[in-house]
């Protein structure tokens, strides 16, 4: 017998709730008439589900898989083609997965005239918000620095007296997303007093940079290079720290620009400077820890303390914690036989050890703890800086934005950042239409590597969509502009998809990248570039010949792939 046949009925307002085991396939019945429109969704609840939708002639009509993982909403929209029955079927994408929770329900189910004058109705709107962002849209003259910045005037209302200026990016690896940066850093460092440089990269290996901008000593390609991370070795920030340099070189700019990393993913270089310190002030400690800490230390071990035994794992964290009470309660002799800021300096790559074994010991898909810690840290580089401090922070858009998408936990780093600067923040989210970038081809590992992808225009009605109708090449959009009634802002309020890449793509699942939400509520103001080109990766021989970081980790926000798993960035 058919499964289909003894399918359990939904109806409109009803809602379902199942247990899901990996073999097994759940199946509903839907009536439904020709035109008649249904948005049916299936709320997982520990376990990462495929829905489908199964015509009258028992052929399949759609298929959806958002990034959302085990948690959140997977949504099913259909117009009706004919009169009949349809079945929704519901399995786990993974065929071994532990079981798990969903909830199915028809949220909304209406006649094919309702959906007509449904239709009517969006459109209306949509045009109403067409209308707004070519009147109200910032536009800008051209993405590359060294041009003035007279067209970038008003992003001064838009800025105001905020402190922490963060800039997202919907790829890592678009070309144009990082000259604007470049060419906002400069803006912002001359125009409006920002002094404090912060990138999603590693913190320890960024002081090199650091050092290169405030002394010239070393070389700004291999310091790059050392970040780990192929998404930030390119010719594009390259050109930006060269720039750097020449602005802190020049006598008449008193306060120097300064670059930080704030991510915690690699501790090699936090336990040597950890270490080196402890040689200087505690010697006997210094060597337990160098005994302890080894398999972190040493660049050809660390990927295998996650396969370490639990009990060992356990010693390490220990040492680590232990570490840290070791610093405070020692701070006073510490400080006195060195300096309260190498003190600081120290105790905080302490801090870094402390973050990469809380991550490693996590389910990272819905912990949030990556985003916790890189907050944590800029408000560290904030605090040692002084209470005057300007800091530009660039990362991913799924880092930046206020809040997850739908189906992540914890609170990404710009919602933390928000709590902790308030109105002193404000948040760019960058996104895009059309063009190419470059990103690690997905499943990892693949057999062409890092290569360029080119996307087509997004969909009519997406967010990216709507900005190009608006005619915009290259803008800036304040989004605490928008109407707080009317079509427009109804227009606004509703999540609208956009696309969300990291540094892996697949372009079998290319509909996976995307991301649905009232992006007023992700960002404060928005920049578009309605068509792009990969990012230039640097030729000098300095970039790793095997880069650590093989591809991101945190795939809901940067490079969502159902088959993918690694490292983020």
């Amino acid at each position: 017998m058919d499964r289909r046949d003894n399918a359990e009925t939904l109806q409109k307002g009803q809602f379902v709730e199942s247990v899901l085991r990996a073999a097994e396939v759940h199946t509903y019945r839907i009536e439904l008439d020709t035109g008649q429109f249904l948005r049916a969704v299936v709320d997982q609840r520990g376990i990462d589900v495929v829905v489908a939708v199964i015509g009258p002639d028992g052929q399949k009509i759609i298929e959806v898989n958002s990034p959302n993982g085990s948690h959140g909403p997977e949504i099913v929209t259909l117009e009706a083609p004919v009169t009949g029955i349809y079945h929704l079927e519901i399995r786990a994408f993974d065929k071994q997965v532990a079981p798990g929770r969903y909830e199915v329900k028809i949220e909304q189910l209406l006649t094919a005239p309702q959906y007509r004058a449904y239709l009517d109705e969006q459109r209306a709107k949509q045009e109403a918000a067409i209308t707004w962002l070519a009147e109200h849209s910032i536009r800008l003259r051209t993405v590359e620095a060294g041009h003035g910045f007279e067209d970038m005037q008003p992003l001064k209302a838009v800025i105001g007296g905020a402190r922490v200026v963060a800039l997202g990016e919907a790829t890592h690896g678009t070309r144009e997303f990082s000259q604007f940066k470049h060419r906002m850093v400069e803006f912002l460092v001359s125009e409006m007093g920002f002094t404090v440089f912060g990138i999603e990269a590693t913190m320890p290996e960024a002081f090199d940079i650091n050092e290169y901008l405030l002394t010239g000593r070393g070389d700004p390609q291999k310091a790059l290079a050392g970040l780990y991370f192929w998404t930030w070795d390119t010719e594009e920030i390259l050109e930006m720290i060269l720039w750097m340099r020449r602005y802190n070189e020049d006598p008449r700019h008193e306060r120097k620009v300064k670059f930080f990393g704030f991510d915690m993913q690699s501790p090699q270089r936090a336990v040597k400077v950890v270490l080196n310190y402890l040689r200087r002030v505690d010697a006997s400690q210094a060597d337990e820890i160098r005994r302890l800490l080894f398999i972190l230390a040493n660049p050809l071990t660390v990927q295998d303390f996650r396969y370490l035994p639990e009990q060992k794992k356990k010693e390490i964290a220990d040492c680590i914690a232990t570490l840290q009470t070791h610093f405070e309660e020692h701070k006073s002799g510490f400080v006195e036989r060195t300096n309260l800021k190498e003190w600081a300096f120290a105790r905080q790559h302490a801090q870094i050890l402390a973050q990469f074994i809380e991550m490693e010991h996590s389910d990272f898909w819905s912990s949030g703890i990556r985003d916790r810690a890189m907050a944590e840290n800029i408000q560290w580089i904030m605090e040692q800086e002084g209470p005057d401090t300007k800091i530009v922070v660039w990362a991913h858009n799924g880092h930046v934005t206020a809040i997850w998408p739908p189906g992540g936990s914890g609170e990404p780093m710009g919602g933390l950042l928000r709590k902790r600067f308030r109105l002193d923040l404000v948040v760019f989210g960058f996104t895009f239409h059309q063009g190419s970038f470059q990103a690690l081809e997905a499943p990892i590992p693949s057999t062409r590597g890092l290569r360029t992808f080119t996307v087509g225009p997004t969909p009519a009605g997406s967010l990216d969509g709507v900005l190009a109708a608006a005619g915009l090449k290259m803008a800036a959009v304040d989004l605490r502009q928008v109407p707080k009634e009317g079509p427009v802002a109804e227009w606004f309020a509703v999540p609208r998809i956009t696309r969300s890449l990291g540094a892996v793509y697949s372009e079998e699942f290319s509909d996976e990248y995307m991301q649905s939400e009232p992006v007023t509520r992700m960002y404060d103001a928005l920049i578009f570039v309605e068509k792009t080109t990969a990012a230039r990766a640097l030729e000098s021989g300095q970039r790793p010949a095997s880069p650590r970081l093989a591809g991101p980790r945190n795939l809901k926000f940067e490079g969502p792939c159902p088959s993918v798993a690694v490292k983020s960035v």
